[in-house]
């Protein structure tokens, strides 16, 4: 397994003998880490992580975390603006209203 340096493993296998070979091979989404929230001046907070390129990650919220479970809400999904590297903008009526917690989750 190789690690890489945004945030996925890759794996490979193969084997063969002299009548038939098989491969396979699979990639491995670590959990993204949101590593910047901006307010922009239009009023929205601009949340920026990165992990593995061309992946598929939402943005979710909750007001609390001492429930059990959190009641989190999804916000929508991230987009990729390099390579590797999401954003997503948090609407003013959401940035403001109270006290927010933010997590990512891929899918």
């Amino acid at each position: 397994m190789t690690n890489l340096s945004f945030g996925h493993a890759i794996t490979a296998r193969y084997y063969s003998d002299t009548t038939h070979a098989a491969s396979s091979g699979s990639l491995q989404v670590f959990p993204p880490v949101i590593d910047q929230m901006v307010m922009l001046t239009n009023g929205d907070c601009q949340i920026s992580f990165a992990n593995a390129p061309a992946a598929t990650f939402t943005v979710l919220t909750a007001t609390e975390l001492s429930g059990a479970p959190v009641a989190w809400t999804e916000l929508g999904q991230a987009t990729e603006i390099l390579p590797g590297q999401y954003q997503f903008n948090v609407p003013p009526a959401l940035s403001y209203d109270t006290a927010r917690y933010y997590c990512v989750r891929s899918p």
